[in-house]
């Protein structure tokens, strides 16, 4: 991949995305075969957005979550209906739903009582009934979750103890809500084991009990995400296999307690794009200060923010950076920073890489999801990086770099 990197840097310049198609493809498939037939894989827009990598991805996932109507938007443009679409979000606008609806979405999930209301209200409007999944916010909560989103006081879902009260108002409203089942994203940014089967278990079991104490089918039950992939290089990575076995056994004896059939839906984000995205920068400037070497790159924290600390990390580390030029080279201690004028555009602390030369290009690993789309790309006026994609081992700029002015 080195070769591909240092080629596709000296053919498109930097900074450039570079996401790896072959390599995601692999990896869908290998889903595929692990997964029980009725466990639906649906693509996590947020994570990458890139309208290219969208179109390619359409054969090969069973439908994308969406948050937003420019998701839903972009999604269309990708070549996707409105039926391959779960719009999920607790701020959803009334023209967003308005626009899912408008576009047969397949289901829309009620995150509050407010939400609830103003699908109502849209539903009334329009005249069209609304598929809905009832987001959860569970009691329970998963430890294990770098990133925790349910088990405590949240703004995603309705609280687990309040959805019998919200069931009986999707039953007073049954003439414009077609309900379909349940939504459960309690956390992501998982690689232990018993997090991640213990996350399955406890969906199984919240649905189950508010199945049974409200007399409710539940044809569809969206497990969220939660999978992880391995930024730094203390993380170890978790088993897919033995993962895979644990949630085919767990719905099969789920349908067999509940006598019905279920679509199972995993919403995979990170772990689909992260691992096959590189950010490349090239460097600029050398500096000593006071004991201390500066690596100065011609791109920074407004183009690829995750690496800098400031996209919700509780302990910084460092990513996973190569001198792709110098792969061989004596490593040194260096602090690696960007372009920005501003101590936030620090991508590096004492890291220790191939001895850097002005000219060098670094790579910064794992760059493929919550990359671009995450930063703040309008922060001093710099111009975004070209986004370039590999598929079938042949690079293609997927989208160009722009400049500030081009954005009014």
């Amino acid at each position: 991949m080195i070769s591909d990197l240092l080629q596709a840097a000296e053919n498109f310049g930097t900074p450039l995305y570079v996401y790896d198609f072959d390599a995601i493809k692999r990896r869908l498939a290998a889903l595929r075969s692990l997964f029980h037939p009725q466990i639906n894989l649906y693509y996590a827009v947020k994570a990458n957005s890139n309208l290219h990598l969208l179109a390619n991805m359409k054969p090969l996932v069973d439908g994308l979550d969406v948050s937003s109507g420019g998701e839903i938007r972009q999604a269309l443009l990708a070549g996707y209906r409105g039926t391959d679409l779960s719009f999920a979000g607790p701020g959803k606008t009334a023209g967003e739903i308005v626009l899912a609806l408008q576009n047969d979405c397949a289901s829309l999930s009620v995150e509050s009582n407010d939400d609830l209301t103003r699908i109502i209200r849209a539903c009334r409007t329009i005249g069209k009934k609304a598929n809905i999944s009832l987001r959860i916010n569970p009691q329970t909560q998963v430890k294990e979750f770098a990133v925790k989103m349910g088990g405590m006081a949240s703004p995603f879902g309705v609280d687990e103890e309040d959805a019998a009260e919200m069931i009986d108002v999707i039953r007073e409203n049954e003439e414009c809500l077609n309900f379909l089942g349940f939504h459960i994203y309690a956390g992501t940014q998982c690689l232990n084991m018993v997090g991640l089967t213990q996350n399955i278990d406890n969906v199984l079991q919240t649905v189950e009990k508010i199945c049974r104490q409200k007399d409710l089918a539940s044809t569809r039950i969206n497990f969220g995400g939660g999978l992880g992939i391995p930024y730094f290089k203390s993380d170890t990575d978790f088993d897919l296999k033995e993962f895979s076995r644990f949630v085919n056994q767990a719905v099969v004896q789920f349908e067999s307690r509940m006598s019905q059939s279920v679509d199972f839906i995993l919403e995979l984000g990170r772990y689909l794009v992260g691992p096959f995205g590189y950010y490349l920068s090239q460097v600029l400037v050398l500096k000593e200060s006071r004991g201390r070497k500066f690596v100065i790159l011609d791109g920074g924290m407004h183009q690829n923010l995750p690496p800098s600390g400031n996209f919700g990390q509780v302990i910084s580390k460092n990513y996973d950076i190569q001198n792709i030029s110098k792969p061989a080279a004596v490593k040194e201690k260096v602090d690696i920073v960007g372009c920005l004028c501003t101590t936030l555009d620090r991508l590096a602390n004492r890291i220790e890489i191939g001895s850097p030369e002005v000219g060098d290009i670094l790579v910064i690993k794992n760059s493929g999801a919550y990359g671009l789309t995450a930063s703040p790309i309008f922060f001093l006026g710099h111009e975004t990086p070209r986004e370039v994609l590999i598929k079938d081992r042949k690079a293609k700029v997927i989208r160009e770099s722009k400049d500030i002015t081009q954005f009014n």
